[in-house]
């Protein structure tokens, strides 16, 4: 969740964007799984099997024979030891259905009041919600804050410049007639404001 503050368009209209909801996707890459190579090495996986296999005894191992070895390996798929030559940003991952294929992620943030997508990245198939939305929230904001910079209202308060400056956006906002202002025991809403007129200056 994501408190957002209002803003105003040249039409006059009013959008508030008060809750973020961030919705992950898993796409499957466009990239197969039997062509990945090691990291280190750069050898095939259908080779390392292979040499893996023989000593077991086995020299010419069939394909159902590396099979049948590597369900006995564990961590066979660590994204850390493997990766694709042609798409390095796709990452070993079980999808929905069970099955195990390269993949992305995709993270949309969504304003929940409107249904519109605010903010989207891509970012590796393996990581968790708790890692991905890190990048992903602060995209939104940003995306918002460059659209509330081209209004010809005021929209940005003392706070919500706080808040932009703590997610590391860099804001050139337009803000409401303050007045003189003391910022008795206000000094991060200071410093947000002095912030955002340099960048507008």
């Amino acid at each position: 969740m994501l408190s957002g503050g209002e803003t105003r368009g040249r039409t006059g209209d009013t959008t508030s964007v008060k809750t973020l909801g961030i919705d992950p996707t898993t796409l499957q890459a466009n990239a197969a799984l039997r062509s990945i190579v090691r990291r280190d090495t750069g050898e095939p996986y259908e080779a390392f099997r292979t040499r893996l296999a023989q000593p077991s005894g086995i020299e010419t191992p069939t394909r159902a024979d590396l099979t049948r070895l590597d369900r006995r390996r564990k961590k066979k798929g660590a994204n850390r030891d493997w990766t694709h030559p042609h798409d390095p940003d796709a990452r070993i991952t079980k999808m929905k259905d069970g099955r195990t294929h390269l993949a992305h992620k995709a993270e949309h943030a969504v304003d929940l009041e409107t249904g519109a997508i605010v903010g989207v990245t891509v970012q590796g198939a393996d990581l968790g919600d708790t890692t991905t939305i890190e990048a992903t929230l602060p995209e939104a904001v940003e995306q918002l804050a460059a659209v509330a910079a081209v209004t010809d209202e005021p929209v940005a308060t003392a706070d919500e410049l706080v808040e932009l400056r703590t997610l590391g956006v860099r804001t050139s906002i337009s803000e409401p007639d303050r007045g003189p202002q003391g910022w008795v025991d206000q000094r991060a809403e200071r410093d947000a404001v002095y912030a955002n007129r340099r960048r507008g200056e």
